[in-house]
């Protein structure tokens, strides 16, 4: 049901995508049945609806007298393999949808494979929206081939991209279906991609103030795990965001700290620590850094990554304040990131 109406409104808007909040409880029951599905079969259902490249796919949010814009998916081309998210760089605050709150209860929540996680935050990631959009067009101009590119326009008081629907929504009649259409927007760019070739990659991209200042790579394994099996992480590589990457003569390892990992390749671009990487192989080093932290990712990066199956691996890249916040400097970052994603796309795709 769910399908048919977007495939009914993507014919008759022509790209245009809004779904009215009016039909909230008809999108609960498609989206409860949705669930069941297995991830081959929702992609095989996504892959009905054709998207431009470079056309803009828009979700608003509306109470019947006023719209705004939530959810955009600009679409990539047929031979991209990349798709790049920013769920955490939004600042729309429309009054009408209610504010997440550190107190919400959710009683008992139904085991979801993908994340346990129920922490709150609802601060959003300052200028991650603009670095997504700046590192997708560097690396159209550098590659000649448009990345598929997802955002949330909301700000995180109002809906949480990167978790379960239940914490990112705290019941809000208007973030649920946000929620579902990010999600989906992201499942039919993986469906393009798996019609058109045999693997792809997903990037997260988020943004922190640790210190010392470094850019994080999340692959979904804890900086205790990297730490364990530093000369064994093979032995991580099912509980790894990029499990699909391994094998054919490449390892788990050489995917975390070798010369091609991505982290090692971004932390010779960017002119900041990149951690794992073959220069900073264990982001939980207190005697580098100092603050002890380190975000490994998020429900994103678990569920369209590779950890649960499928051909599309992922990581989450939490940029330090100097990379995105400043305006001026900001586009001379993201093509050195674009670089970086070049050499990388090159090498194992």
């Amino acid at each position: 049901m769910k399908r048919n109406l977007k495939m009914l409104a993507v014919a008759t808007v022509m790209g245009l995508t809004v779904f009215s909040c009016a039909k909230q409880n008809e999108a609960d029951l498609a989206n409860a049945q949705a669930e069941k599905l297995v991830s081959s079969t929702e992609a095989q259902m996504a892959a009905l609806t054709t998207y431009i490249p470079g056309t803009s796919y828009k979700y608003n949010v509306t109470n019947g007298t006023s719209s705004f814009l939530a959810i955009e998916y600009i679409a990539g081309d047929a031979d991209s393999r990349l798709i790049i998210a920013a769920p955490h760089g939004g600042g729309t605050k429309p009054a009408f949808m209610k504010d997440r709150t550190e107190t919400y209860t959710y009683g008992t929540l139904p085991y979801d494979q993908y994340s346990t996680d129920t922490s709150f935050s609802d601060l959003a990631d300052t200028k991650t929206k603009e670095l997504a959009i700046a590192i997708a067009d560097s690396v159209r101009i550098k590659t000649g081939k448009r990345p598929h590119l997802i955002i949330n326009h909301l700000h995180r008081s109002k809906l949480d991209a990167n978790r379960r629907k239940e914490v990112a929504t705290q019941g809000g009649i208007y973030a649920g279906p946000a929620w579902d259409k990010f999600h989906e927007f992201i499942d039919d760019a993986k469906a393009t991609i798996n019609a058109n070739h045999a693997s792809g990659l997903f990037i997260d991209i988020h943004g922190q103030i640790h210190t010392p200042e470094r850019t994080e790579v999340g692959y979904m394994l804890t900086k205790y795990q990297l730490a364990t099996y530093t000369n064994t992480l093979g032995n991580l590589t099912s509980q790894s965001s990029i499990r699909a990457m391994v094998g054919n003569g490449i390892t788990h390892t050489s995917l975390i700290k070798g010369t091609n990992a991505f982290g090692s390749l971004l932390n010779a671009q960017l002119g900041y620590m990149v951690t794992p990487s073959n220069t900073y192989p264990l982001p939980g080093d207190t005697a580098i850094f100092t603050d002890g932290k380190y975000f490994d990712g998020g429900y994103n990066t678990s569920r369209h990554g590779s950890k649960h199956g499928g051909t599309i691996s992922g990581f989450q890249l939490e940029f330090n304040s100097s990379v995105r916040t400043n305006d001026s400097t900001r586009p001379s970052f993201a093509g050195k990131i674009a670089n970086a994603l070049k050499s990388y796309m090159n090498v194992y795709f």
